[in-house]
């Protein structure tokens, strides 16, 4: 399975067909939040229409996204949308694997719109699990945050700002792959026992991550 990994656009969508043109045979489209332009979340709804336009075009099975901290939650809902998934909250099998997405991030100093608490976060992960009776070793956990303590949640200030509640989880449910973004300074690939972190970095400065999922876990991080 070959999924191409992006994180951040903040606008920047001309960088989303220069991955996929460059990009061959891809089975998923992963989209770990952050469309909108800062200070612009009313933008959310139209620029996600139109990355699913240009994506469903290369992509060969789904697209799979779920919000940033900077865009409206409500706005990943689209309707007729071909090929596309709001998995914000939710759970997607596919092939031998099954896919949890949650969107947001812990709360910033830059108050933006959609930031939620850890205690909400953890009680929100574990009623997913709870609530889907996932039994399935091969999770792969879609974040717009990073795990606390990790290499991919530093700041430039060498601070981690990552969630601990995310950290927790992929502790107790041992997830394959975690892929996560937000913090731009800390694209890398890392892990957490048995988890693969991959922070792609920022697609709106040309970055992002390509990922092969089969009997092992390879993890390209390339630019346009």
């Amino acid at each position: 399975m070959k999924i191409v990994a992006i994180s951040d656009i903040h606008g920047h969508l001309n960088n989303v067909e220069l991955v996929l043109k460059k990009e061959k045979d891809i089975d998923l489209l992963v989209f770990v939040g952050d469309i909108s332009p800062y200070r612009y979340p009313s933008l959310t709804r139209v620029l996600l229409k139109n990355l699913v336009d240009i994506a469903k075009n290369y992509v060969n099975s789904y697209i799979l996204a779920i919000p940033g901290n900077v865009d409206y939650p409500k706005d990943y809902d689209l309707d007729n949308s071909e090929k596309y998934i709001n998995l914000d909250k939710k759970v997607f099998k596919y092939q031998n694997m099954v896919f949890i997405g949650y969107g947001g991030s812990t709360p910033t100093p830059f108050n933006t719109i959609n930031e939620i608490d850890e205690d909400t976060i953890n009680r929100e992960l574990n009623e997913i699990i709870r609530n889907n009776r996932i039994d399935n070793n091969n999770i792969v956990l879609l974040t717009h945050s990073p795990p606390h303590d990790t290499k991919c949640d530093i700041t430039y200030t060498n601070q981690h700002v990552g969630s601990k509640s995310i950290r927790r989880f992929i502790i107790e449910y041992n997830p394959i792959l975690n892929i996560c973004g937000h913090i731009h300074e800390s694209r890398c690939v890392d892990r957490i026992g048995r988890t693969v972190i991959v922070n792609p970095g920022p697609l709106s400065k040309g970055l992002y991550s390509v990922i092969e999922l089969s009997n092992s876990i390879d993890v390209y991080l390339n630019s346009i």
